[in-house]
Parts: C-alpha cells; structure tokens; sequence
C-alpha cells in the first residue's frame, strides 16, 4: 500500500459584497476555487471586467516592482 501525504496551502477568502471595489479586485487573485470566486464575490454577477482586472492586478503590480529596482539602479 502506498502512503502519502498531500499539504493544500491555505487561501483566506474574505467575503466582498461590493461591487467593483478595491478590497474585490484584491481578493480575486488570491482565490483558487469556484467556491472561492463566489465567497469573494458574494453570489453577485461577476462580470469579464472584474476576471480582466483580477488577472492585471498582480501583473502590474510586478511591473511596478520591476521599474523600482531599476530606477534604485540608476
């Protein structure tokens, strides 16, 4: 018999209910699962724009990081 462990990392999901808000578009890259996306957004309807900025979000803010050291650089 084979024995094994699987480690799940933990994703603290906070419940936003308002609609295009700062504390949303934070929380919805963190999130993993469907559940997760809905408990984020609270059963409301999610749009493309929310998925569009939710995925931008993390990409820019490396950007921003990026052009920070380069800048210390200089």
């Amino acid at each position: 018999m084979i024995e094994g462990r699987v480690e799940k990392e933990e994703v603290a999901v906070e419940l936003t209910t308002s609609p295009h808000s700062k504390e949303r578009l934070e929380a919805l890259p963190k999130t993993i699962t469907h559940d997760s996306v809905l408990a984020v957004i609270g059963g409301d309807n999610f749009t493309s724009d929310n998925m569009f900025k939710a995925i931008k979000l993390p990409a820019n803010r490396a950007m921003i990081e990026e052009l920070k050291k380069e800048k210390k650089e200089r």
